[in-house]
């Protein structure tokens, strides 16, 4: 799978809920506010940086990173040029906190660039329990209690944490669990579009995929519409494309690439057609803001 799609994942974890999960992944500096993330350099050269919010007490910005692999001597100068222009741009301490899959400590990284040495705070999501989370959700939703926004956050991010299962069956608990939610919300939406993209990272086989692939999809009217009408129109495209060649054997491929293809389109387009649902349903812009992370602008665009 690539980074960009680890990172959006993550992204929208924090999109959810930023707040809460930064309480656990940083309980030491009491969040504030969210910070920028589009980070100006000078007119030719601007950064984009994951997360970052200011603490409370307003001294530091915390700036966390997502890798799904250890970063490198790249990701490290990278990290370092977006601390650095944050500091110049809002005159605060910088804390960058990387985040990652690997099994490791928790440890703190001093790296030097020539210029002097610079920390990084290196946190894997394997030291926490994904088991005792998934379970105290688990007992919420047998028990129609309310799933809140913590709790679809801490979903998103369970299948990368410890547990005694193997990654494809801590996966496939998770998906069952969200979609044993009741409320058909737009973050709930947003976590099964995550799951969707994560499919191929946890789940190995074609057979397993698709039954997963239901479980998702089930009990989401928005996220179903929208699949549906995608993977109904990349079959219809490649099975003629097939046909046309001639390759009896060609159409049934066809049609499982243009499955798979319908997938990635809807996944990258759901959420915009969520956001027009919502706002023919006359939910403010501002709320939708705060739950997508769109700007004003983007989400004026889809009226």
């Amino acid at each position: 799978m690539k980074g960009k799609e680890h990172d959006a994942h993550f992204k929208n974890a924090f999109q959810i809920n930023g707040p809460y999960l930064s309480s656990i992944i940083n309980p030491e500096d009491e969040f504030g506010e969210i910070g920028p993330t589009e980070i100006i350099s000078n007119k030719y050269n601007n950064y984009r940086a994951d997360y970052t919010y200011f603490t409370k007490d307003k001294e530091y910005i915390i700036n966390i990173e997502f890798q799904t692999n250890l970063p490198n001597s790249e990701d490290y100068f990278r990290f370092y040029i977006y601390a650095s222009n944050l500091h110049i741009n809002y005159k605060k301490k910088v804390k960058t906190i990387i985040l990652c899959t690997e099994n490791i400590k928790n440890e703190t990284y001093v790296y030097n660039f020539g210029k002097g040495d610079y920390e990084f705070i290196l946190k894997s999501l394997k030291n926490y329990n994904g088991d005792k989370k998934l379970k105290i959700i688990k007992k919420k939703v047998i028990n129609n209690k309310e799933i809140n926004n913590k709790d679809l956050a801490i979903l998103l991010l369970i299948p990368y944490m410890n547990s005694v299962n193997i990654a494809e069956t801590l996966f496939e608990k998770v998906c069952q669990i969200t979609n044993n939610i009741k409320t058909d919300s737009l973050n709930k939406n947003i976590l099964k579009a995550s799951q969707i993209t994560l499919l191929e990272k946890f789940i190995k086989h074609k057979s397993k995929q698709k039954e997963i692939m239901e479980i998702i999809t089930m009990n989401s009217e928005l996220l179903n519409e929208f699949i549906e009408e995608k993977y109904a129109e990349k079959i219809e495209e490649t099975r003629q494309k097939a046909i046309k060649k001639g390759i009896k054997e060609g159409i049934e491929q066809g049609i499982e690439q243009g499955i798979e293809q319908g997938i990635e389109q809807g996944i990258e387009q759901g959420e915009e057609k969520i956001i027009k649902k919502l706002l023919k349903q006359g939910i403010p812009t501002e709320t939708i803001q705060k739950a997508t992370g769109k700007t004003l602008e983007q989400i004026e665009k889809l009226k």
